[in-house]
């Protein structure tokens, strides 16, 4: 058990390369990102106003029948994403957030202790140029296909632009609910996993290792049941 947690993960929408590529790349993110802090740090409002979502843009958009649950759990032919909301959390708290991933994006760290920036990143409220989608995909397992996959507890919610650089990142929350690729789970994350991924993420950002970066963790009270934890145990 744990308090629910939504993860805000940060991936490089325009792609690492080879190795000595992504390092240079992330030295001159981490060159942008002071002069970012000096000249060009937007407000929340301004930070999402200015989201370019691509991914939803370019690609195929699944068509939902009018009636149809769009979390409820199904084969989608055809189509790249579904469009799909948060699951709302009651009363949201920050665990922690990353200064540096913040400036990286050009948001002012200032936003992170703000009760908006509370509301956006655990999903509750969606401002102007964010949107809720899921992508679909598969794999191949052993030499066989494993069939339909998706992010099935990952929610990408819009693409922001470094204003000095133009760098394009894709921001996605982690443990926001359920879409349909999440089979029979809940879609949420719990508090020991969370942590520990963004302590991982942002150590290989400060070493130098090109990585996703973790923008902050939020929780609240509510306990996510788990059969592996000992008083989850028949649940």
């Amino acid at each position: 058990a744990g308090g629910r947690l939504l993860q805000g993960v940060v991936r490089d929408a325009g792609g690492m390369g080879d190795t000595k590529q992504g390092l240079a790349s992330l030295k001159s993110a981490r060159s942008q990102s002071t002069k970012v802090q000096a000249t060009a740090l937007r407000p929340l409002v301004e930070f999402t106003e200015k989201a370019d979502n691509s991914f939803i843009s370019k690609l195929k958009e699944e068509e939902i029948p009018e009636k149809l649950d769009p979390r409820r759990p199904r084969e989608v032919k055809g189509a790249h994403f579904t469009r799909v909301d948060p699951e709302p959390v009651p009363n949201p708290y920050l665990v922690g957030a990353s200064p540096s991933c913040a400036q990286m994006l050009g948001l002012d760290p200032k936003e992170l202790d703000s009760d908006e920036f509370l509301q956006v990143f655990s999903g509750n409220e969606l401002p102007k140029g964010f949107a809720g989608w899921a992508s679909v995909y598969g794999c191949h397992c052993g030499g066989q296909w494993f069939g339909q996959l998706g992010d099935g507890r990952a929610m990408s919610i819009g693409e922001v632009m470094n204003p000095i650089s133009s760098h394009r990142y894709e921001l996605q929350l982690k443990g926001c609910g359920r879409t349909p690729y999440s089979r029979q789970f809940d879609g949420r994350a719990v508090l020991r996993s969370s942590i520990r991924e963004f302590l991982a993420s942002e150590s290989m950002a400060a070493l130098g290792v090109p990585t996703t970066r973790s923008l902050c963790i939020i929780g609240h009270k509510e306990q996510i049941m788990r059969a592996w934890y000992p008083d989850s145990k028949g649940r």
